[in-house]
């Protein structure tokens, strides 16, 4: 495990999923890293955004926010869609779990969140919220580059 710039992680997501339809944006902490390893936290932010851009409705963005309280950082990914309904929320995490009716997810995409978090000694969480979801990753070892 190393330091991993999470301002690069996000600026490499946010490239690979910013569309003028769809605005993919970062709000909060810059120039904070988080222990883990790069290609992980990126794959997991990925799987975050794109689950987010397929639940919203078209024009609304997403919101990645950095937090740190402390030594834990947290990363959200917030949509505007419709939710994740009660009963389905105990089952989100799980793998091969999809609500994709049209079959072109695998289940995978929250799991992967989950075990890069774990592996980096931190959580993913689904966060309560009044509209849409927000995903949160919680990471240990925060250090302040820059």
């Amino acid at each position: 495990m190393v330091d991993v710039s999470l301002d690069e992680v996000i600026a490499r997501v946010i490239e690979r999923t910013d569309t003028s339809e769809q605005p993919v944006q970062s709000v909060g902490l810059r120039r904070v890293s988080a222990r883990g390893r790069e290609q992980d936290l990126e794959r997991a932010l990925l799987n975050l955004v794109e689950n987010a851009l397929r639940f919203s409705p078209p024009g609304e963005p997403i919101d990645i926010e950095v937090r740190r309280n402390a030594s834990i950082v947290t990363i959200s990914v917030h949509d505007r869609g419709p939710g994740v309904p009660l009963e389905l929320r105990p089952r989100i995490f799980d793998r091969f779990f999809t609500t994709d009716s049209e079959r072109t997810g695998t289940g995978l995409g929250l799991a992967i969140v989950r075990a890069v978090a774990e592996r980096a000694g931190g959580t993913a969480m689904l966060e309560e919220s009044e509209r849409g979801a927000t995903f949160v990753l919680s990471l240990h070892g925060v250090t302040e580059s820059g």
